[in-house]
């Protein structure tokens, strides 16, 4: 969606501002300012490596565990009962 027409427009630049914070979040971009992003070697690693292999999951594993919302958010289902069960929204 961020990529779909050459023309620019504020839902667009969104769009590309929310996938470069996530990509940095991750580890894969470092933001040089405001509009600018260089490749990080951890980017430039997962880009390289061919999808859906060992080394491709392991970079993204870690990108993804280097996160500390990730981390919060996998603390809290740890911490749930073992008969935990989902009800879905009410």
């Amino acid at each position: 969606y961020a990529t779909q027409s050459v023309d620019s427009d504020s839902t667009k630049s969104k769009a590309v501002s929310d996938i470069g914070g996530s990509l940095e979040a991750l580890g894969f971009i470092v933001r040089i300012d405001k509009r600018k992003y260089k490749i990080s070697s951890e980017g430039e690693a997962w880009v390289n490596s061919k999808y859906g292999t060992i080394e491709w999951e392991n970079i993204a594993r870690k990108g993804v565990l280097s996160y500390g919302v990730i981390i919060g958010f996998l603390n809290k289902i740890a911490e749930l009962p073992d008969d935990f069960t989902y009800q879905g929204l009410i």
